[in-house]
């Protein structure tokens, strides 16, 4: 019966001694998990802080660029409307020169009906 008290002391001993190794490996590895949580927390929020640094940039980059458009735009706004006052003023332009040609004729023609009665009356 000693022998049997001592087998099953030494299978206690072991049995204990297996689950403290055992629970030492646990806790080992739940401190790497912790560890290696932390280290992806940290991963994951120094790349969501590289993604939102990297959208700012180009959306600073798109409001820059679509403030150039906008002031592009209105300048070429401005050139139309230019341009049309431009044209408005060719226009009338081309109406008085067309006026005052027929007004130089009209004169061409005054003149040498004046020049004709002129040379009637010199004859008489």
């Amino acid at each position: 019966q000693r022998l049997a008290t001592r087998k099953h002391s030494e299978q206690l001993e072991r049995a204990r001694h297996e689950y403290f190794v055992q629970t030492k490996y646990q806790e080992e590895q739940i401190e790497a998990l912790k560890a290696a949580n932390a280290r992806l927390e940290r991963e994951h929020r120094e790349e969501i802080k590289h993604y939102k640094e990297e959208n700012q940039g180009l959306l600073d980059g798109l409001e820059a660029d679509t403030c150039e458009r906008e002031k592009i735009a209105r300048q070429v706004e401005g050139e139309m409307e230019r341009t049309k006052l431009c044209f408005e003023e060719k226009e009338l332009l081309k109406e008085t020169l067309f006026e005052k040609e027929a007004e130089i004729e009209n004169l061409k023609q005054q003149n040498m009906e004046l020049r004709e009665q002129v040379q009637l009356t010199e004859q008489l």
